[in-house]
C-alpha cells in the first residue's frame, strides 16, 4: 500500500514547476493532490473541501504561507496538518509560528522525500 494512500494533500505555491514536482511526489505514494497559487486560493478551496495536509510556501502574492496559516487556524473548522517549505525560516518569528497551527517547517533546499516523511509522520 503506498504511504499516502487514501490522504488529501493541498500543495500552495505560486511557481507552477514546484506545484508540479509535488504532484509527482505526493501522487507516486498515493495522495490525492490539488493545487493553489496563494494563501487566499488555499482558504477557499480549504473552506469547500476537506484535506489531510497542506504544504505551502511562506512568500507569495496575495496572501502568504503565514497570514494563510493563521487564518485556516482562526476561521476554519477544518485544521489539516500544514507544513512549510521556505528558504526564510530564519525571517520568521518563533512564537507566531507556533500560534498559527504550522505543524512543521522545511527549509529549502530539500528533498521531495523529505516531505512526504513529514507528512506520513504528522498524519500517523
Amino acid at each position: 500500500m503506498s504511504r499516502l494512500q487514501g490522504r488529501s494533500v493541498l500543495v500552495v505555491d505560486d511557481e507552477y514547476l514546484i506545484r508540479e514536482l509535488f504532484l509527482e511526489e505526493l501522487a507516486s505514494a498515493g495522495a490525492q493532490v490539488d493545487f493553489a497559487e496563494n494563501g487566499k486560493i488555499a482558504v477557499e478551496k480549504l473552506s469547500r473541501t476537506i484535506f489531510d495536509a497542506v504544504i505551502t510556501d511562506y512568500r507569495m502574492p496575495v496572501c502568504d504561507g503565514l497570514a494563510m496559516a493563521k487564518i485556516i487556524q482562526s476561521k476554519l473548522i477544518n485544521k489539516p496538518k500544514i507544513i512549510m517549505c521556505t528558504g526564510y525560516a530564519k525571517d520568521l518569528n518563533a512564537e507566531e509560528v507556533k500560534n498559527s497551527g504550522i505543524s512543521k517547517i522545511i527549509e529549502k533546499p530539500f528533498e521531495l522525500k523529505k516531505v512526504v516523511d513529514a507528512i506520513v509522520e504528522l498524519l500517523g
